[in-house]
């Protein structure tokens, strides 16, 4: 059973145990490709985003967008040639960690844009899936994996921008 596939069929799961008018989202980023499910009262909408991911899907993120808007997220000001280069530099080589506080934020600036367009597309997409999730299940190592849960929150904030209240549940075990 492909990996997309089994996390939407637990995304469905989950919103059949919901008694909420929102609908449930799950957030799968990997190496190589974005997962993104949403379900509302069993109705399952799932979307892959191949290649799309923090390693070898990397550099799709620049051809889908524009460097400007994955420099936009950095805290801290890096040229654009650098930003560039972190990026190709991950496609070649996906199982390696960020050395420095600037490896690391553009890590997780393109993790962020990689959330903003892939939310983008699935609500396109889904024209009758409603606009506010609760809850929102996230795995993959680039959110689950960091160094506190305050890094992957504001990555998920960032990317996602739910609307209203909501539980944000990492897992990293999925």
């Amino acid at each position: 059973m492909p990996t997309a596939y089994a996390f939407g069929r637990m995304i469905r799961f989950f919103s059949r145990t919901q008694s909420s008018y929102k609908g449930v989202l799950g957030v799968d980023v990997g190496s190589r490709a974005t997962t993104i499910a949403a379900a509302h009262n069993g109705r399952l909408s799932t979307t892959v985003l191949s290649p799309f991911g923090t390693g070898e899907g990397a550099p799709q993120v620049l051809q889908q967008g524009k460097l400007d808007e994955v420099i936009q997220w950095l805290p801290l000001h890096v040229s654009a040639d650098v930003v560039r280069d972190a990026i190709w530099q991950k496609s070649l080589f996906p199982g390696s960690l960020p050395l420095n506080c600037e490896a690391l934020a553009i890590e997780q600036a393109v993790i962020r844009q990689i959330l903003r367009l892939g939310m983008q597309q699935a609500l396109n997409r889904w024209p009758n899936m409603p606009a506010s999730f609760d809850p929102i299940l996230v795995t993959g190592a680039p959110l689950t994996q960091t160094a506190s849960p305050g890094q992957s929150l504001l990555m998920l904030l960032d990317g996602l921008q739910p609307v209203g209240v909501t539980i944000l549940m990492l897992d990293q075990f999925i």
